[in-house]
């Protein structure tokens, strides 16, 4: 089943895994790999591309906000983490 586009995929997927370390997450690999297998196509070649750019910058943005924006950012990465079953 691939609904959406990869690259949106690719951008909030990166977005959850580029905040795995400043906002204190441990992401399951295997529920990882799971939502990837059922939302990307195989041949789709962008999609681990686009994901890396996204998880950087994912990543250093958390890095470079605010406290209280850090929190409320980190509050609904762990509400998604939680909701798509992506945490150990």
């Amino acid at each position: 089943m691939v609904a959406a586009a990869s690259s949106d995929i690719a951008e909030e997927l990166g977005q959850v895994i580029g905040a795995e370390k400043p906002c204190g997450l441990t992401l399951n690999d295997d529920a990882i790999s799971n939502y990837v297998q059922k939302h990307v196509a195989p041949g789709d070649m962008e999609f681990p591309i686009l994901l890396k750019v996204y998880t950087i910058s994912g990543k250093f943005d958390a890095e470079h906000m605010t406290p209280v924006a850090l929190t409320a950012y980190c509050t609904q990465m762990r509400r998604i983490v939680q909701h798509y079953g992506f945490s150990k």
